[in-house]
């Protein structure tokens, strides 16, 4: 088997196992992504996410709100979830609303992120979708 193919099917292998562990922990956890698009590429992945830049709210409006819905379902174990660009603009974001998070008692799991980062050549979150199907057909071709 050529050795390029290898590494795809091993690397599509590992982003399906994230994939499930992910729509797992969308159930219990809030996933919360930069934008509309980002949030449609997840949800063509079965994955179900909360947008934080919406119209009209700022981001500690925003903020208040993920601590509010943690309140509101009576859920004691605050974790949630950041997927945002992995750029350096991604980056900088993701620093400060971890940190905005903390500061209302959330914590952030960061390895959903980190696995991304570190384990793929994706840089945008709105590109999942398609960067998934891009590696499937390479497989399969």
């Amino acid at each position: 088997m050529d050795h390029k193919l290898q590494l795809k099917r091993q690397e599509l292998e590992h982003i399906k196992k994230w994939l499930s562990e992910l729509q797992r922990e969308s159930k219990r956890k809030p996933i919360i992504v930069e934008g509309k698009k980002d949030k449609e590429a997840l949800a063509n992945l079965g994955i179900q996410s909360m947008q934080l830049h919406q119209t009209h709210k700022s981001l500690t409006s925003r903020i208040e709100e993920i601590a509010h819905l943690f309140e509101i379902n009576g859920i004691k174990d605050k974790e949630c979830i950041i997927l945002f660009d992995l750029d350096r603009e991604g980056r900088k974001l993701y620093d400060k609303i971890r940190g905005d998070l903390n500061q209302v008692g959330i914590r952030v799991n960061g390895s959903y992120r980190n696995f991304l980062l570190y384990k793929t050549r994706l840089k945008f979150i709105d590109g999942i979708d398609t960067y998934v199907n891009n590696l499937t057909r390479s497989i399969n071709h």
